[in-house]
């Protein structure tokens, strides 16, 4: 693999059947720290939607290396990134490679930041209101926010320091959160997170955490459809919580 950059995975979220979705945080050569969305090329995909598959990264790893492996801070060794030329306007993060071998000649390294690394790297994309991360969001009503999908976004992930988070399952059985933010603000999303979803599941992750004892940062996500600018099909970017980082005072 030829012109290697070097990132840091900071989410994964597993979605429908073997595809899923991630992150990956990388500093260009300004010292920029940028977020990137990892997709298909439009031949690897069928010139459909783009999304990404667990398969994509064969033959190198399997499902089973992804599912263990690529987890937040896990640093990996990819080719050049080419940003999607009709991207969502929504998630200017998608990209991908014209490495022949694509997604498959990504490398995953033994190296794991520490949570105080990652967190000194995540620092410029870390904001203290969702406002503030996220400028075009709108509370819909029933507890959702989102973006609307024609909106051309700054940014479609990041954190957001929280002074509490509680955790709870809904009637559906799915992970649910409510933030509060240092301006005693509130919001509600969907965890996403497949680790996290997993620890909470396992009991092994606490569901209610309060800033009198640990620093909250929240990864937030925008989640919508694929859909090429010039599309007329612009469904609305909903608010959802893929991690949430605590580290005691």
């Amino acid at each position: 693999m030829s012109d290697v950059r070097e990132g840091v995975v900071l989410s994964h979220t597993r979605m429908w059947g073997d595809a899923f979705c991630t992150n990956v945080l990388h500093r260009n050569t300004r010292g920029t720290e940028l977020q990137l969305r990892f997709r298909t090329t439009p031949s690897r995909d069928g010139g459909s939607t783009g999304k990404l598959n667990y398969s994509h990264f064969a033959p190198r790893y399997t499902r089973a290396h992804m599912l263990d492996w690529w987890q937040r801070g896990r640093v990996i060794q990819f080719p050049r990134p080419v940003k999607i030329s009709n991207r969502r306007p929504t998630h200017p993060e998608d990209c991908y490679f014209d490495d022949p071998l694509g997604l498959g000649s990504i490398i995953i390294t033994d190296q794991v930041l520490s949570t105080d690394d990652l967190l000194e790297r995540i620092s410029t994309i870390t904001f203290n209101t969702l406002p503030e991360l996220f400028t075009h969001i709108i509370h819909i009503g029933n507890g959702k926010w989102a973006t609307e999908g024609s909106v051309k976004n700054e940014r479609s992930v990041g954190y957001i320091r929280a002074t509490g988070v509680m955790m709870y399952k809904d009637g559906n059985d799915k992970w649910v959160a409510i933030v509060t933010t240092a301006d005693a603000g509130q919001f509600t999303a969907k965890v996403t997170g497949t680790t996290l979803i997993a620890q909470l599941d396992a009991g092994t992750h606490v569901k209610s955490v309060s800033h009198t004892n640990h620093h909250i940062v929240v990864r937030c996500a925008l989640a919508g459809p694929w859909a090429p600018e010039d599309s007329d099909f612009t469904p609305k970017c909903f608010l959802m919580i893929s991690d949430i980082i605590c580290t005691p005072r």
